[in-house]
């Protein structure tokens, strides 16, 4: 991209692994140059991550930010709130591309695909992730069948559920089990490039 990147992870539905999402996703841009943790979450959970990251004395490599001010030459990463239109609205359509954490389960799905259609109608291309999936059950490729069958444009990177990860607050993430979360973004960017090339051949 001929700017730097802003992802906004959304989803109006809590528990689904949005800040870890968004937190994997900003440590894994600062791997490249500057890049920011945006806390749009009246909450504050990416907030504490990464004051937790601070006190363990391992710091962020992304810069933690509370709004969406223009930041010239740093890639981004939107955190949002479950429940608050406004900051998603406000998220998405700061984004280049919105990335919609989802579980398998059947009303997780169903909300990842009101969201996914919402960034959609704004003109933000957007995709579904699954999260805390577990290896060798049949629930992810179920979910996949529900997802597809609702038009959803899914990664084919998926975010496992593991123990290593949930003890990983505040710490770290270590390059294996920021992976899955390299490859959903090798996916983003991929899908970015696509779409610019075809605006230009336009």
């Amino acid at each position: 991209m001929s700017r730097p990147l802003t992802l906004a992870v959304v989803n109006a539905k809590g528990g689904v692994g949005k800040t870890t999402t968004a937190v994997a996703f900003a440590e894994l841009l600062a791997e490249d140059g500057p890049a920011a943790l945006v806390d749009l979450d009246p909450q504050g959970s990416a907030t504490r991550y990464h004051a937790a990251a601070t006190r363990a004395g391992t710091p962020m490599a992304a810069e933690l930010v509370s709004n969406l001010d223009p930041m010239p030459n740093t890639a981004r990463v939107i955190d949002t709130p479950p429940g608050r239109l406004d900051l998603i609205r406000q998220a998405i359509a700061a984004a280049d591309l919105v990335v919609v954490p989802t579980t398998p389960r059947t009303d997780d799905l169903d909300r990842a695909a009101v969201t996914v259609a919402d960034a959609l109608a704004t003109g933000t291309p957007a995709l579904a992730v699954l999260t805390f999936t577990t290896r060798g059950y049949a629930s992810e490729s179920a979910a996949r069948e529900v997802l597809d069958a609702l038009d959803v444009l899914t990664f084919d990177a998926s975010i496992p559920r593991r123990e290593a990860i949930g003890w990983a607050w505040g710490e770290p993430m270590s390059r294996a089990l920021l992976d899955p979360w390299r490859s959903a973004l090798g996916e983003a960017l991929d899908l970015l490039d696509e779409l610019n090339t075809e605006g230009a051949n336009r």
